[in-house]
């Protein structure tokens, strides 16, 4: 076993901390491929058990929660499939004539919190929803 002494020395430790340095930066680089793909499996895994899309009437509503919620269906004027999602009105699940497009919730249903109806995103999302023929909807 040799020993390094003076410049060989310093040199030597200057290459062991760049290799550290290189093993740590792996590691970060590591740590963050696996935290991406742990990501993307809670996404496609929340994507097999997702409701079906909210109306074009919420989905474009500044209202709408982003996150489907577990609600139970206790009542029998609810759609199912649509009764995951909630919003700011109706935190306990949007009503099936509204879900079905069979109300224009720009007038208030009754019930709302704080009275609140549909709020449009943006400048499309009004277009949109005055393209919609409410009470078309079986």
């Amino acid at each position: 076993m040799s020993s390094y002494n003076g410049p060989e020395r310093r040199v030597m430790d200057a290459i062991r901390r760049r290799e550290i340095e290189e093993l740590e930066q792996l590691r970060d680089q590591v740590a963050a491929i696996v935290e991406n793909q742990k990501r993307m499996i809670r996404r496609a895994t929340a994507d097999l058990s997702a409701p079906d899309p909210p109306s074009r009437q919420c989905s474009n509503c500044v209202h709408l929660f982003e996150e489907a919620v577990e609600i139970p269906n206790e009542d029998p004027d609810r759609l199912e499939p649509l009764s995951a999602h909630a919003c700011r009105a109706f935190p306990g699940g949007i009503p099936a004539a509204i879900a079905e497009e069979r109300h224009d919730h720009r007038r208030p249903l009754g019930g709302e919190t704080d009275g609140l109806t549909f709020e449009p995103r943006n400048q499309r999302a009004l277009r949109v929803v005055g393209e919609i023929d409410f009470g078309a909807a079986s």
